[in-house]
């Protein structure tokens, strides 16, 4: 038997490479069809439930669903958002509401979207994942500063101290606006001004002159709450690419600014009615504190278009604080698609190019030698 020639053993090993290895494994894979976002807002508690919306995405294969899922800072606790149905023009409307009440902005920082089987035995999300988002590490420690972490280590934030002071300046404004005696009214608007300033104010202090300083406040003072609504602009410029976080924080700044503007205009109307000595001329005055406060915290439509839209004249801190939670909005895209494990030898997207690679050299270095064996036969 003749010997088999070398470039025909190229040739067929190279064959055999290809075949088991095919040139589409050069080709990428793709990723998941569809995009969307997941933002955080009140339920039951603040920051307690999490929207996903989403449009474009494929229906899952049959045995399979989608699943949700919240994952923390260091990826420890990863906490599913059940079961994510999509309609079957692509799109998904999903709402989970943690049972428990967590701030979902101050534990998590990732949103995860994955592939699970139908039954799904296991707890833990499975390795196939099919859309993630995750708000940029130094943003995000701004933004909680905004809600759920100021000072460190305090469960509520920069906004949500801001409205609560708020709700307890109005309380008193408008306990002085019903009062009957200017005793009775001084003495609220001494509390509702404190509450503004705070204990660091120049206008802190003893104003109804009856030698005590009441503050049912945090002592912090709506004011300083206010000028540090500057964390919003801090969280942008840890992610400068992000126009998101960059729109809401604008929003944040207009709104924050409104409200320490009309929170002002509060504080000096009720330092004129407390100097009052009739009643009646006393409380008009402090129906004036009673409504820059109620537009302060709860944000004013100036325009008349039926909505407090977060801009100049119009949003107050309620405003400034679903924008500071808008600035936690994920951005859901697809991931490449991974083919699934499976119990035989299922080569890796590298080893199928590097196998591609070689069976195409195979074939060229085969093709060479043919050419140099026929000229050589031709010439003898």
């Amino acid at each position: 038997m003749p010997p088999i020639p070398r470039s025909t053993l190229i040739v067929a090993l190279s064959l055999l490479v290809l075949l088991l290895f095919p040139l589409s494994s050069l080709r990428a894979q793709g990723v998941y069809p569809g995009s969307g976002s997941a933002y955080v807002t009140d339920d039951r508690t603040r920051s307690d439930s999490i929207t996903i919306k989403m449009t474009g995405v494929a229906l899952p294969k049959e045995g399979t669903s989608y699943e949700g899922w919240l994952v923390s800072d260091d990826e420890k606790v990863k906490t599913s958002l059940k079961i994510i149905q999509v309609g079957s023009d692509g799109v998904v409307n999903h709402r989970f509401t943690s049972p428990r009440g967590e701030n979902l902005i101050h534990l998590y920082d990732k949103v995860l979207i994955t592939i699970e089987p139908v039954p799904d035995p296991d707890p833990a999300p499975s390795e196939l994942v099919a859309f993630k988002g995750q708000i940029p590490g130094g943003a995000m420690t701004h933004i909680r500063h905004l809600l759920t972490n100021w000072p460190a280590g305090s469960s509520r934030g920069i906004l949500t101290n801001l409205k609560l002071q708020l709700e307890t300046a109005l309380a008193k404004a408008n306990l002085a606006r019903d009062s009957t005696s200017i005793a009775e009214l001084r003495k609220y608007l001494e509390q509702a001004v404190n509450v503004i300033e705070g204990q660091g104010g120049a206008n802190y202090g003893d104003l109804d002159g009856n030698g005590t300083i009441e503050n049912p406040g945090d002592g912090v003072g709506v004011l300083n709450h206010a000028a540090d609504r500057k964390h919003a602009g801090f969280a942008s410029a840890a992610a400068p690419e992000d126009e998101t976080i960059f729109l809401h924080a604008r929003h944040v700044e207009d709104s924050g600014n409104n409200a320490e503007q009309w929170a002002i205009s509060a504080r000096d109307k009720a330092l004129v009615a407390i100097k009052q000595s009739d009643v009646n001329n006393a409380k008009l005055l402090a129906l004036g504190t009673v409504q820059n406060l109620t537009a302060s915290l709860n944000g004013l439509d100036a325009n008349g278009n039926g909505t407090i839209e977060p801009i100049l004249g119009e949003g107050g801190a309620k405003t400034a604080y679903e924008h500071a939670q808008l600035m936690a909005t994920y951005s859901l895209v697809g991931v490449p698609i991974t083919l699934p494990k499976t119990g035989g030898f299922a080569p890796t997207p590298i080893m199928g190019a590097l196998a591609g690679v070689l069976g195409l050299g195979l074939v060229l270095a085969g093709s060479l030698l043919l050419r140099r064996q026929v000229k050589a036969q031709r010439a003898n």
